[in-house]
């Protein structure tokens, strides 16, 4: 019975994330490009802002503002350290756009080490946003899973090329 019925809650959060990622996705470009714009530690180019920044005029609609806006951020190649990132999570907005995002915030110091996943020791702008859209929502057991076979896969790679 208990089974059941966190099975059925499951689907629900599921259907509930599908229903709202457009939504969600546009509520985090839009807090990503605040946040990043305003802490001039991330020293985003004043040409790049500038043209973010004239997009506010000219587009109304806002998804495809906030859209057309944080690809020309993410074209920057602007990179987010680890203390600006921090900072971010400092951030009541920010934070609550994670929460509305069911983005788990309680270990909020281990979000940089699990978004970094190249482990450079910085954020692309694009490995920030896909990272934490991958971090919405529970864990799925086919997820656990897919981590498993891909490292199987890994490991049979690098065994295969010590053998040699």
């Amino acid at each position: 019975f208990i089974d059941n019925v966190m099975d059925g809650q499951l689907v629900r959060k599921l259907q509930e994330m599908s229903t709202t990622a457009n939504r969600v996705e546009v509520d985090l470009k839009e807090q990503l490009l605040r946040v990043i714009l305003q802490r001039r530690a991330n020293e985003v180019p004043e040409d790049v802002e500038a043209e973010i920044m004239s997009l506010t005029a000219t587009l109304n609609n806002r998804a495809a503002r906030v859209r057309a806006q944080f690809s020309i951020l993410e074209n920057s190649n602007v990179i987010i350290s680890r203390p600006s990132f921090e900072a971010c999570l400092q951030d009541p907005e920010f934070l609550q756009v994670l929460r509305d995002a069911d983005i788990e915030t309680a270990n909020s110091a281990s979000i940089f080490d699990i978004l970094d996943a190249d482990m450079s020791g910085w954020l692309s702008i694009n490995e920030m946003f896909h990272g934490m859209m991958r971090l919405r929502g529970p864990i799925c057991k086919s997820e656990i899973v897919g981590l498993r076979l891909r490292l199987r896969h890994l490991t049979q790679l690098v065994h295969g090329y010590t053998d040699v």
